[in-house]
């Protein structure tokens, strides 16, 4: 099997057709594990005449996000204006995928965030209850407590080798590769989470942590999460 898929303009309108269906948007914002998502559009394609595997679905679909965001970032900072491929169309998933939970706020339910800094002991750790539907990304559940509130800011850059967004910046406290510092995110059980927060779902009794730390080997200093409940 060759490494790359040649995709006719015909084959992507069809793969982001059945990629920007709501359903599938619900199944991959609740899914660990997105394989048996990209298997059905595989085969989907397949009944309309296209010969796609799941894998090559998947890497289409990544590539043209990585693109889309980057385009995005630079058209909203840039002096010249970049274009991309499909890029309405994307536009119109990817938005659409960040605030479709709003028509779902019957099923919302309320989850801790707490924001610490490690680095800086007259850091009061902040705890905000944000109402985003179960299955959510953490993701979606920092978008929406900037939306609730103004106190609370975020920066996060996209990566397309993870396929999803990195935290870079929390209410002004940038990472920084010179001062080897980062934002890191885990649970209520102290579970460092080893993706961006695109891959990653809230569930009943999660609670999401974000430290602000700096690339050192550990420590017994290092300290424990007091999110337990």
């Amino acid at each position: 099997m060759a490494k790359f898929s040649v995709w006719t303009t015909e084959e992507v309108k069809h793969l982001l057709s059945l990629y920007g269906n709501r359903e599938t948007q619900k199944k991959l914002r609740g899914s660990y594990r997105n394989l048996e998502v990209y298997q059905d559009i595989a085969a989907k394609l397949a009944s309309r005449g296209f010969n796609k595997t799941a894998h090559q679905c998947r890497m289409k679909v990544k590539n043209m996000k990585t693109k889309y965001w980057k385009t995005k970032e630079h058209n909203q900072n840039g002096t010249r204006t970049f274009k991309c491929p499909f890029y309405k169309e994307l536009d119109a998933i990817l938005e659409n995928r960040k605030t479709s939970h709003e028509e779902d706020l019957e099923g919302a339910q309320a989850w801790p965030l707490r924001v610490r800094n490690d680095l800086d002991p007259t850091f009061q750790p902040n705890l905000i209850s944000v109402s985003v539907p179960p299955g959510s990304s953490v993701y979606t559940l920092l978008l929406q407590a900037s939306a609730d509130d103004p106190n609370f800011t975020f920066q996060a850059e996209y990566y397309g080798s993870q396929s999803s967004h990195l935290i870079t910046s929390i209410n002004g406290v940038a990472a920084c590769e010179d001062d080897r510092t980062f934002w890191r995110f885990e649970n209520k059980k102290k579970v460092r989470f080893d993706r961006g927060v695109d891959l990653i779902s809230v569930f009943d009794g999660d609670v999401i942590v974000f430290r602000f730390k700096r690339y050192d080997p550990p420590s017994q200093d290092d300290p424990a999460s007091d999110c337990d409940d």
